[in-house]
């Protein structure tokens, strides 16, 4: 069975090195990019998600205001004489 000293010997050829060390550069950021992504995507989709729901909400804060300055009465102070 080859000892770590044998499977290191391949690290020797400058050629294999740099394919070696390339590869594995490569494969590191393609892990980096895919949770990237991913956390992107959860941004993005959770933000969407409220807008969608934001749409279809009725607007009940616009009734009560509409509501609430029919129905009181103009105090003293805010009429102003014609």
């Amino acid at each position: 069975m080859p000892g770590l000293r044998d499977l290191l010997r391949v690290l020797r050829h400058r050629d294999f090195r740099l394919l070696w060390i390339g590869n594995t550069a490569s494969a590191i950021g393609d892990r980096i990019v895919r949770v990237a992504l991913a956390r992107v995507r959860g941004l993005v989709g959770a933000r969407v998600r409220y807008a969608v729901a934001a749409r279809f909400l009725p607007r009940r804060s616009s009734r009560r205001c509409s509501r609430t300055r029919s129905s009181t009465p103009l105090r003293p102070s805010d009429s102003r004489p014609a």
